[in-house]
């Protein structure tokens, strides 16, 4: 959950949210390093875009507990997905220039 709402956060920040940017899950892995307790009262995800290919965006994330502690790490595909089609769409070069802070 952690690491959908980063995700979601920095999607928001670029591309837009699901309705204006829709996009599924085509691949995730999580390493999990420590224990994060039940009353944890904060964590910091840590996320960052690594690549745009044609159609995916590949993330990174941590997620550090308030002692420096990395207690995940995790990568994660998301593809462009076209509604209409039910398949992978292209990334815009608009999209490409947000999603990677170029212009």
């Amino acid at each position: 959950m952690f690491l959908d709402e980063a995700r979601d956060d920095v999607l928001r920040l670029t591309v837009g949210d699901f309705s204006v940017w829709p996009n599924v899950v085509a691949h995730a892995s999580i390493d999990y390093r420590a224990e994060v307790t039940v009353g944890t009262r904060e964590v910091v995800v840590e996320t960052e875009i690594a690549s745009v290919g044609r159609s995916s965006v590949r993330f990174l994330q941590r997620v550090v507990l308030e002692d420096g502690t990395v207690a995940a790490e995790a990568e994660t595909v998301l593809v462009a997905w076209d509604r209409a089609g039910r398949t992978s769409r292209p990334v815009t070069d608009a999209e490409r220039a947000a999603l990677t802070g170029g212009s």
